[in-house]
């Protein structure tokens, strides 16, 4: 009954929280003026600008003025400080919803985080200039320690340690980021319980050595520690964090046992009352399911005798940080696999080695800072913090040796709700069967019961997932992207490229094939090399994306950027083959054939590619229905080229036609959409683009043959099922 009337408070509870944040959102519109008032508890540097968060928040809407969560600021303003409380007039700023399957949803994260939308500063009013002293010093102390490793550290260093000790991602190296995440270890980049308890527990053991009593120890600890969270921004796995130690220290002084799994789970519910939309935020449950593999999964493993004897030397092993890191692992893996689509293998042994070391070195971090702040000479400082540049000189050596390992990371996708339940379903019952069979002396037994659990988990995540046939038009902005399934397990691409995206192939294409499981890319056809088709594809192949062929036109002459996509397929160890009219590359369900352009079609001039883009007709027919389904993919050929393949008696009706050239007039013609005549047109393209795609008269064309019309501008990703 104290459950059930406890769910239900937390859904009356999150309702409320809905209501309110409603009956503000519903009268914002994107783009639109609006006054703001709120305390500046953020500020951080971006490549645009500065970008600050208020808190204490109110809207004037011109009938009256009402309260409203955080509100995000996007300023140029360089002279703004922490603890003041401004009144700003700017531009709605909504966050964006991820665009392709696999992206980063701002939206959803930002909402999370009770951030419900931004604002574009354009005037502001410094309402009160020593608004909170309290955040101000300590800002002003943050900025101090952050000052001390610039000047004392190498720049990667430095990014490292501003981010680890202070919270500041603003400066951290993206390269060094990027090789953590392979090894396991990005947590160590987050103010997490680990960092809190060294600050914590290292006071609190102080004062108790100098025969303080467990209350003003406890008093002295927790002070330092709420400091220390609102210094660095109070993140929910720190403020996680300082709560579980604030509770250790009051069942000291109060002569009670601390157990850390309901500390765990008072605070989880704490933090949710605050702040129910952290439900959705994979921080908060990285934070609580690493707790979780601490508590729970590690220290079973740790406690779950395999040698026979009580005295075995194997039992220190078994203690050891190695069932702890395993057991963290476990817990997070479907977290990491829900938030990455990929998951390192070897991080229980990564972390393993690397944990350690990582206390002493993050408490001279500390106590350097702060002697830098109190005045101590920045060359003295500069050889104590050694150690510390030393340390990440070795965890970089760590990551890039594992990453050479075989399956150092095993792309998974993103697995289903029923997969998440099912894992945890089996991992809890792993733990429960460990505790049955603990005083268990039949060694072979414990050994399968263990293997059975590790392999019982794997598979929930890592079953191979079916990838049926399927055509996803990626909304890449001003380009093209096109992923194919051919349904038999023979992945394609087409192009991939943007004229108005940066980083289309990291933060666009790569997170898609990532979400869909998809570890390579077995084809990848280019029309032609204009940037707005190839730009993505460059990026994936310097950041080492498996392809096995890239696809390009016989007859087509080579240019610069030809001649640069072939040196890095090369360089890459990718084989680059040509296709010419009626060459056919083939799975068991599905054939690609290249019907354009012939040699009489082919264009000299250099400058301009469209004419010259590679024509294919997809078919799919599965040998297990007595179906097909056709598409047509045609670059950005023009009218000209479009009547030259009517004449060649090369063309059929298709269901799904790509639209030429992102929808231009002077592509996509009467006879061009007769000869074909699509049940589908989907045509890619960006909002606002300088080229006016989709042309008006084009789209009156495809309207006039009956054709269903589908924009990527409008709607994101487009994805065919195709079999109704």
């Amino acid at each position: 009954m104290v459950l059930l009337s406890a769910f239900l408070l937390g859904v009356l509870h999150m309702q409320a929280e809905t209501e309110f944040r409603d009956a503000y959102m519903s009268k914002l519109v994107d783009g639109s003026r609006i006054t703001v008032w709120g305390e500046l508890i953020k500020m951080e540097p971006t490549e645009y600008g500065n970008r600050g968060t208020l808190s204490d928040c109110y809207i004037n809407f011109g009938e009256g003025v009402i309260p409203c969560n955080d509100i995000m600021v996007y300023t140029s303003n360089d002279q703004y400080q922490i603890g003041q409380i401004h009144k700003i007039i700017g531009k709605v700023n909504m966050f964006s919803k991820a665009r392709n399957e696999g992206n980063f949803d701002s939206y959803a994260y930002y909402q999370s985080l009770k951030i419900d939308f931004a604002i574009d500063e354009e005037e502001s009013d410094l309402l009160q200039e020593n608004g909170n002293p309290l955040r101000m010093a300590l800002n002003s102390l943050r900025q101090g320690i952050g000052s001390v490793y610039n000047s004392c550290l190498k720049e990667k260093a430095a990014g490292f340690y501003r981010a680890m000790v202070l919270g500041d991602k603003a400066e951290l190296d993206k390269a060094l980021k990027d090789l953590f995440l392979i090894g396991g270890i990005s947590h160590i980049l987050a103010i997490s319980g680990l960092h809190v308890s060294v600050l914590g527990r290292g006071v609190y053991r102080v004062f108790r050595n100098t025969g303080a009593g467990f209350a003003l120890a406890g008093v002295s600890g927790g002070a330092l520690l709420i400091l220390y969270c609102i210094m660095v921004g109070g993140s929910t796995s720190t403020v996680r964090a300082v709560g579980m130690l604030l509770l250790f220290f009051l069942s000291q002084s109060l002569g009670r046992s601390y157990d850390m799994l309901n500390a765990l789970g008072g605070m989880g519910l704490f933090l949710l009352w605050k702040n129910p939309f952290l439900i959705e935020n994979s921080g908060f449950w990285f934070s609580i399911t690493a707790l979780v593999g601490v508590g729970a999964v590690g220290s079973e493993m740790s406690q779950w005798s395999i040698g026979e004897n009580k005295g075995d030397k194997k039992r220190s092993f078994e203690r050891s940080g190695l069932w702890m890191s395993l057991g963290i692992t476990l817990s997070t893996l479907p977290v990491t696999a829900l938030s990455y689509y990929e998951v390192s293998v070897y991080s229980a042994l990564v972390n393993f080695v690397i944990l350690p070391l990582l206390t002493p070195v993050f408490c001279l971090a500390v106590v350097c800072g702060g002697l830098g702040v109190l005045g101590m000479s920045y060359d003295v400082l500069a050889y104590l913090l050694l150690p510390c540049q030393w340390l990440l000189t070795f965890y970089e050596w760590v990551c890039e040796l594992v990453s050479k390992f075989p399956y150092a990371t095993v792309t998974c996708g993103k697995p289903k709700l029923w997969q998440v339940v099912v894992y945890y379903l089996v991992l809890l019952s792993g733990i429960y069967l460990m505790r049955l069979f603990r005083k268990n002396k039949e060694f072979m037994k414990r050994k399968i019961v263990f293997a059975s659990i590790m392999v019982s988990c794997m598979l929930c995540i890592f079953f191979p997932k079916a990838k049926p046939f399927e055509i996803s038009f990626l909304d890449v902005g001003q380009g093209d992207g096109i992923y194919i399934s051919a349904g038999d397990g023979t992945t394609y691409f087409i192009d991939g490229g943007s004229s108005s995206v940066d980083g289309v192939g990291e933060y666009r294409i790569l997170p898609f094939l990532k979400a869909k499981g998809v570890s390579k890319i077995d084809y990848w056809f280019v029309s032609h090399c204009d940037l707005d088709h190839v730009s993505g594809l460059y990026e994936m192949i310097e950041n080492g994306y498996k392809i096995e062929h890239i696809v390009l036109h016989e007859l087509c002459s080579i240019d610069e950027n030809q001649e640069e996509l072939i040196c890095l397929a090369s360089n890459a160890g990718i084989k680059v083959i040509h296709m010419e009219v009626g060459h056919r590359i083939c799975s068991s369900d599905m054939e690609i054939t290249c019907i354009g352009p012939t040699g009489e079609m082919i264009q000299t001039d250099e400058v301009d590619r469209n004419e010259n883009s590679l024509v294919l007709q997809v078919e799919w027919r599965p040998k297990i229905l007595d179906k097909k389904f056709t598409a047509l993919f045609a670059g950005d050929i023009s009218v000209d080229v479009e009547n030259e393949l009517c004449k060649s008696s090369v063309l059929e009706r298709v269901d799904l036609l790509k639209a030429n050239h992102h929808g231009s007039n002077y592509s996509n013609g009467e006879n061009w959409l007769a000869t074909t005549c699509p049940r589908f047109i989907v045509i890619s393209c960006s909002d606002n683009n300088r080229y006016g795609h989709p042309g008006p008269k084009a789209i009156e064309r495809m309207e006039a043959i009956g054709a269903e019309i589908f924009c990527t501008m409008e709607n994101g990703q487009i994805t065919f099922p195709l079999i109704q």
